[in-house]
């Protein structure tokens, strides 16, 4: 193994927020992982260290999701499934990223390239589609969990992608996830229109700050996308649009909305479609 295979892999893992620092270990796979044989056991000795956004089959999901290489696709099904990780949370999103964009070994066989630990990507692909779009139908319900939109778009696409074979792929799922949490947010933020009109002045600010947010949120769960219909490009262009353009004076909400305006401008300005 070249000496700096352990510097490079560290370097393109996630790095966990402040007050997650001591669970980094979770999401960090050192290339000799195969080698480590306390690893399996690092959940369940390491359970101290559990958030208070974390129960205990969450912790255990959340601490062995990336310890075993072959199996970190699978895990992540599980993780779907059991909806055990709390979306809204960076640490789970973070997490979620660097266990779907993972790539591993490869091996080239008849000019062909192959990603060793993903030998079984297409009924993940569609497990993951199916259950992302179970997941966002429940949290267009709930506008407190507007933050989970981001991620949950960000793996639909992923999933439907190039990376997937489009005919296996279930369409209904491929077709819900970002459109269906796009459209859920643009509505909680054109809502806002009929709410400022009844409310008293000093609170106009602050629905105009969640009205940006909510219009931002939108965006995000379309910039990934690289074929938007007509109704996804109107729904994108009117939410940032509408961002852009709203005053707004509340300070409450001003590092959210501006690094949802960053991540929004990233990804579009990076999508060559």
């Amino acid at each position: 193994m070249n000496f700096l295979t352990p510097f490079i892999a560290a370097y393109f893992t996630e790095i966990l927020p402040e007050n997650a620092q001591d669970l980094q270990f979770s999401v960090y796979l050192p290339p000799n992982a195969l080698d480590d044989k306390s690893r399996g056991n690092r959940a369940y000795s390491s359970q101290h260290l559990r958030k208070d956004w974390l129960d205990k089959e969450g912790y255990l999901q959340f601490a062995s999701l990336r310890q075993f290489p072959s199996q970190v696709q699978r895990k992540l099904v599980i993780a779907l499934k059991s909806e055990c990780l709390p979306l809204q949370e960076e640490s789970v999103q973070l997490l979620y990223r660097q266990a779907a964009f993972k790539i591993g070994n490869l091996r080239l066989s008849n000019d062909h390239l192959d990603f060793m630990w993903r030998m079984d990507f297409e009924e993940i692909c569609s497990t993951c589609l199916a259950l992302i779009g179970e997941i966002a139908d429940k949290f267009t319900e709930i506008p407190s969990f507007y933050k989970a939109f981001g991620i949950l778009a960000e793996l639909a696409c992923y999933f439907s992608s190039s990376f997937a074979p489009v005919d296996k792929t279930k369409p209904e799922a491929k077709k819900c996830a970002a459109s269906v949490l796009s459209s859920a947010a643009m509505t909680w933020a054109l809502m806002g229109d009929d709410d400022i009109i009844d409310t008293v002045p000093e609170f106009v600010s602050s629905l105009r700050s969640k009205q940006v947010v909510h219009f931002w949120t939108a965006a995000l769960c379309l910039v990934h996308k690289r074929e938007l219909s007509s109704q996804e490009a109107t729904i994108l262009v009117t939410c940032v649009v509408r961002a852009k353009n709203t005053f707004v004076e509340d300070m409450d909400d001003l590092e959210e909305r501006k690094n949802i305006d960053l991540l929004c401008t990233h990804f579009l300005s990076n999508n060559d479609s």
